[in-house]
């Protein structure tokens, strides 16, 4: 039965939107009950991917040197740090209008492959383009007094994004170069790295101590939690990626996220108000829903034209 799930892409592009998701909802509620502020939220991260790190040795042993072995590491290092800019959207955002800046990766990756490997844009891509951006502007700008407003939150998730975006550009080429479960090892052990850089900065070594001080078993077990769902989240993604023979049609699947995120949204505010809170209006999930009806559309387009 193990063998079905990790050797079916479709089956694995269903499931690592449901376990980011997931872990979307964890970071929310880590966020606002048990951390201090940003740096600890990253460090019990970090240091959570050490245990991630150490079930992928005893799973795949310890690869091999490749020439793209130090860029592989540096990219996991990055992914936790991009975390910063990500928690900092999330913190002033509903988890579930975070989830739907994610549909502008594909849109990203497309400019970022054009800037920095001279891949062609094709007008179909342009069209996409457009029609993602005019479903971002539907969902993220609003007009107050003729005035136009962005939320600071979207704006430390669009930096997320587009961070996000870089990485799988270059995550992309050294797969190229090495299995996934090589790139995995790799990744996750850059990602472990960041726990020991913030130890190394002082207003994140004081955060960091007090909240170790504060450390009980529940706190020790939601982050844990976050973490490794993360991590499930990108294994089953990464593995998708490299068993399906159509990489626009996993990329498609994915955006069922934006669907889990509305739908968990709506439980959590309602079975549990009081530790997740997320505007369920009438109004606010209909505006979700035909922007991201808008965005996917036009990922759709840009995979596989018109």
């Amino acid at each position: 039965m193990f063998e079905i799930f990790i050797g079916n892409w479709l089956i694995l592009a269903f499931l690592g939107p449901l376990f980011w998701t997931i872990s979307d909802f964890i970071d929310k509620f880590v966020l606002e009950k048990h951390t201090i502020e940003l740096w600890d939220f990253l460090f019990f991260f970090s240091i959570f991917s050490w245990v991630c790190l150490g079930l992928l040795r005893s799973i795949y042993g310890a690869p091999p040197v490749y020439d793209g072995s130090g860029l592989a590491v540096m990219l996991g290092f990055c992914t936790t740090a991009s975390f910063y800019l990500y928690a900092k959207g999330l913190s002033v955002l509903d988890t579930s209008q975070a989830i739907l800046t994610f549909k502008l990766i594909p849109i990203f990756v497309i400019f970022i492959g054009l800037g920095f490997f001279g891949s062609p844009i094709l007008m179909h891509e342009i069209l996409a383009s457009l029609i993602v951006l005019g479903g971002a502007a539907y969902l993220f700008i609003a007009i107050e007094g003729g005035k136009i407003r962005i939320s600071i939150g979207i704006v430390w998730m669009v930096a997320a994004v587009f961070s996000w975006a870089m990485i799988f550009v270059l995550a992309d080429k050294l797969l190229d170069q090495m299995p996934f479960e090589h790139y995995m090892v790799f990744d996750t052990f850059g990602a472990s790295l960041f726990a020991i850089f913030l130890l190394m900065l002082p207003p994140a070594r004081r955060q960091i101590r007090q909240s170790l001080k504060n450390l009980t078993t529940v706190k020790t077990g939601w982050f844990f939690a976050n973490t490794f769902t993360d991590f499930l989240a990108q294994v089953c993604l990464k593995k998708a990626f490299a068993l399906s023979a159509s990489a626009g049609m996993v990329s498609i699947i994915t955006q069922v996220q934006s669907i889990y995120g509305i739908i968990a949204g709506v439980a959590l505010a309602v079975l549990y108000p009081s530790a997740f809170h997320e505007n369920i209006s009438i109004k606010t999930i209909s505006r979700k829903l035909i922007g991201t009806g808008i965005m996917i559309s036009g990922i759709f387009v840009a995979i596989f034209g018109i």
